[in-house]
């Protein structure tokens, strides 16, 4: 029987991480877990990237290995959805034609860009941010802030298309996924009190903000509503937003 609590679900979407468990029943389920999964695929990858500064002390290269990791432990599932989005929003012109593209399993030139540009403002600043003295844990903030963002983009926006595999996500997505999922960026953000400033912890939580309402109009003016690249895009542009804003209010 499919009676799992969500937890395993979210980990086998959202990661490569074996875990143990059973789906659970309802598709919309994971999404209490999805900052819990952001801050654990944070977590490992930060420690794993955090064993080069045993060596010396290269904190652009340390933050390259973060990025690598994250992308690894992914399965690039969410740089996949950016891509898809950068082409169906760069090289169609009505919203059949952006969705069709978007369906296309093949990467195009904008894909290719936005990707790229997505990988390299990551590792700047993550390693201007390492490069200010913080802690190299404090990169999982991104990481699960940029998790809950999908919650709240499910949350405020209908999915575009009349099928679709991510269609049963948002149309079952409340605000009970929301406040537990953020709750658990808070309680991760709140750990770090005493090694950072105020205004660097919440670097992520107005990039959460910010990048979902954002993509939230510009899908819904461009397509009609969001589609699971479209959450794919949000989740790595939150990333990228909360390490950018964290290195400049360091």
């Amino acid at each position: 029987m499919k009676n799992g609590i969500g937890l395993a679900s979210a980990v086998w979407t959202l990661t490569r991480f074996p875990f143990p468990g059973k789906p659970s029943r309802n598709i919309a389920t994971p999404l209490f877990w999805y900052g819990f999964t952001g801050l654990l695929l944070g977590a490992v990858a930060s420690v794993i990237s955090s064993i080069i500064s045993l060596a010396s002390y290269l904190p652009f290269l340390e933050s390259a290995v973060f990025t690598m990791t994250m992308a690894y432990l992914s399965r690039g599932f969410h740089l996949d959805g950016l891509g898809d989005m950068a082409d169906g929003l760069g090289g169609g012109f009505t919203p059949e034609r952006r969705l069709e593209i978007m369906s296309d399993t093949h990467s195009g030139s904008f894909s290719v860009i936005a990707i790229c540009v997505c990988l390299i403002c990551k590792t700047v600043a993550g390693g201007e941010l390492l490069n200010k003295g913080t802690t190299p844990l404090i990169l999982m903030l991104s990481a699960t802030w940029a998790r809950s963002s999908i919650v709240f983009l499910c949350l405020i926006s209908s999915y575009a298309k009349p099928d679709g595999k991510a269609r049963g996500i948002t149309d079952g997505c409340h605000f009970g996924h929301l406040v537990v999922s953020v709750l658990t960026s808070v309680v991760a953000t709140a750990l770090f009190w005493n090694h950072c400033s105020l205004t660097v912890l919440l670097a992520p939580t107005i990039a959460f903000l910010v990048t979902t309402v954002v993509i939230h109009f510009i899908s819904k003016s461009k397509i009609g509503g969001i589609t699971g690249d479209v959450c794919g895009a949000c989740c790595e542009i939150t990333e990228t937003a909360a390490l950018m804003l964290m290195a400049i209010l360091c």
